[in-house]
C-alpha cells in the first residue's frame, strides 16, 4: 500500500499550515468541509488499492514494512504538532477515528516528542504505535532508555509497538526491557556475524551477552588490548563454542567507540 498521508497533512499541502490555523479559528466549518472531501476520496482510494492487493497477495503491507493478514493502514497527522489539545480533539481525532473504524487494524505514526501529549487519546483508537523520535542531533533514538516509559505505557494499554533500530547493540536491550509480544523491531544487520552477535537468543543470536561478559572479564584480569587470541582464551576456558566469524565480530565490537553509531555512517547516537 502506498503512502496516502494524513487528512490534515494533505490539506496543508494545498493551503499551508498558517492559513489552516487561521481558518480553524475564523471559519472552522470550512476546514470541516475540506476534511470531509479529503476523507471521502482518501477512503475510496484506500479501498481501490486494497482490492487490487487482495487479488494478488495474502494480507497487506504499508510503508511501515509491517505485514498484516487483514486490512490495515498506518495513520498519521504530522501537522497536529502545531495544534493545542482543544484543536486536536476538534479537527484531528474524529478523522483518526473514522479511518480506524474503516479498517480491520490500524497503526499510528507518532512523529516526534511533540506528539506524545496526544498519545492517550490516540491509544483509544488504534492497535499499535510507531514512535519516531526524529534523527535530530543529541536526541535519543528508537529503543533508547529515555523512551522506555513511553513504550511500556503503550504496551500496558495492550497495543503493539513498531520501532526502527539502526544501532545493533540496542536490539537485545529492547527485547530484555519490553514484552516481545506485539513488539516489531525493524533492524539492519549488515553482516551475518553482526546478526549472530546481537540478535536476541530466541531469534538464534547471542543477544550481545558475550560482548558484555568478555569485556568485564578483560577488565578484571587487566587485559588492555582485545584480540582473537584473547576471545578464544575466554571461550575455551569456559567451554563456549562460537564460530570464527562471531569471534572476529566480538573483537571488532570491543574495540569500537560505543559513543558513536558506527554501523550507519554520519548518524550519531546517545551513549547508552
Amino acid at each position: 500500500m502506498t503512502d496516502l498521508g494524513g487528512i490534515l497533512d494533505i490539506l496543508v499541502s494545498f493551503l499551508g499550515p498558517q492559513e489552516i490555523i487561521i481558518q480553524m479559528r475564523r471559519n472552522p466549518e470550512l476546514i470541516d468541509t475540506c476534511r470531509a472531501i479529503i476523507m471521502e476520496k482518501y477512503l475510496r482510494l484506500y479501498d481501490e488499492l486494497q482490492n487490487i492487493i487482495n487479488k494478488h497477495a495474502d494480507g497487506c503491507d504499508t510503508w511501515l514494512n509491517l505485514w498484516c493478514p487483514k486490512r490495515y493502514y498506518t495513520m498519521q497527522s504530522d501537522f497536529c504538532v502545531m495544534l493545542n489539545q482543544k484543536y486536536f480533539e476538534r479537527f484531528v481525532l474524529p478523522d483518526l477515528r473514522e479511518q480506524a473504524e474503516h479498517m480491520d487494524y490500524s497503526f499510528y505514526h507518532l512523529d516526534g516528542p511533540e506528539q506524545i501529549r496526544f498519545l492517550d487519546d490516540i491509544l483509544k483508537l488504534v492497535d499499535g504505535i510507531q514512535y519516531v523520535p526524529r534523527a535530530k542531533h543529541g536526541m535519543s533514538q528508537d529503543g533508547a532508555d529515555e523512551w522506555m516509559p513511553l513504550y511500556k505505557k503503550i504496551q500496558k494499554a495492550g497495543k503493539n509497538i513498531h520501532m526502527t533500530i539502526l544501532d545493533c547493540p540496542i536490539v537485545p536491550k529492547v527485547y530484555k526491557q519490553l514484552d516481545s509480544k506485539g513488539l516489531f523491531v525493524y533492524a539492519v544487520f549488515l553482516t551475518k556475524s553482526l546478526a549472530e552477535c546481537y540478535l536476541p537468543k530466541f531469534m538464534g543470536g547471542n543477544g550481545g551477552e558475550l560482548i558484555i561478559i568478555i569485556s568485564s572479564w578483560a577488565k578484571e584480569v587487566d587485559i588492555e588490548k582485545i584480540n582473537r587470541a584473547t576471545v578464544r582464551e575466554y571461550t575455551t576456558s569456559n567451554n563456549i563454542q562460537i564460530s570464527k566469524s562471531l569471534e572476529s565480530q566480538i573483537v571488532r565490537e570491543l574495540r569500537k567507540d560505543r559513543s558513536v553509531l558506527t554501523y550507519i555512517p554520519d548518524i550519531e547516537k546517545k551513549h547508552m
